[in-house]
């Protein structure tokens, strides 16, 4: 009954009266409120910009980690002459490559539009790119049967086929139209853990701590759900002996050399 009582007396009490409120008070309020959310909207930019920008404090952290190298490769021969020629290797990644380009375009879904969840969007990517994977040994399609011959992607997208550096090469090239920052991902060339030369992708996954691996040369059928990290031991197309590795905008080369008895693939590398 007293329960009751209470309840009963809360319930007479008579409604405060609200102030009164002007339509000009009105409007002031709804201004207010867009300039806060117009604020927090810009914050967010800005937020989302320092993420993916090149000034990104991780981002200095792997370019400082090892002393930077120009890295030149005589992968390419003069036309119609069989001098070959020492070629930067930053010059294989061409994002802007129209061939580049329009395979992005049709492919919206895969755009890396949030820094905090790049994961997802990679490993989508890493599928549709095995969409037109064709390994072929360079010896296999040219004319060439002793030394290398690294494509670029329009040259690869126009052969149609080619091995692991050229389709490393359109990998990363992909990855930065897509909206990947370039410090994100990077390509690597060494030894494998099965003892082989090898140029493939890694890619730094949304921790900012893991690289993770997108072999060039694993057909679609066979990429697994969980994607292998750089010291996962059961990865043996990984890279256990890098020789050097690089994105558009910096290469590094101060790594171990091979060891006695591993085959080393890539010959007449040029380090300055």
């Amino acid at each position: 009954m007293k329960w009751y009582l209470q309840n009963i007396k809360y319930l007479l009490q008579p409604i405060p009266e609200l102030e009164p409120c002007t339509h000009e008070d009105y409007i002031n309020e709804v201004a207010l409120l867009k300039v806060t959310v117009s604020d927090l909207i810009s914050r967010n930019e800005e937020l989302l910009e320092a993420m993916t920008s090149e000034e990104h404090p991780r981002k200095r952290y792997y370019d400082e980690k090892y002393d930077e190298s120009i890295i030149k490769y005589d992968g390419r021969a003069l036309p119609y002459t069989n001098e070959r020629i020492k070629v930067d290797v930053r010059t294989f990644i061409t994002p802007y490559d129209l061939t580049v380009r329009k395979w992005c375009h049709l492919r919206q879904g895969l755009k890396c539009l949030n820094p905090l969840k790049y994961d997802d969007k990679v490993r989508d990517f890493y599928l549709a790119d095995r969409e037109d994977f064709k390994y072929r040994y360079d010896h296999e399609s040219t004319n060439n049967e002793t030394q290398e011959v690294w494509l670029l992607p329009f040259e690869l997208t126009g052969q149609g086929f080619g091995d692991c550096e050229d389709h490393a090469h359109r990998m990363k090239s992909r990855l930065n139209c897509l909206g990947l920052p370039d410090w994100r991902s990077r390509i690597v060339c060494g030894t494998t853990r099965s003892g082989y030369g090898h140029s493939t992708v890694y890619y730094l996954a949304d921790d900012l701590k893991t690289w993770v691996h997108l072999n060039s040369t694993t057909p679609g059928n066979q990429v697994s759900r969980t994607l292998p990290t750089k010291d996962d031991d059961k990865d043996g197309p990984g890279v256990s002996i890098p020789w050097f590795s690089f994105n558009k905008e910096k290469s590094w080369s101060d790594f171990s050399k091979p060891e006695a008895g591993k085959t080393k693939r890539f010959e007449n590398i040029s380090i300055q």
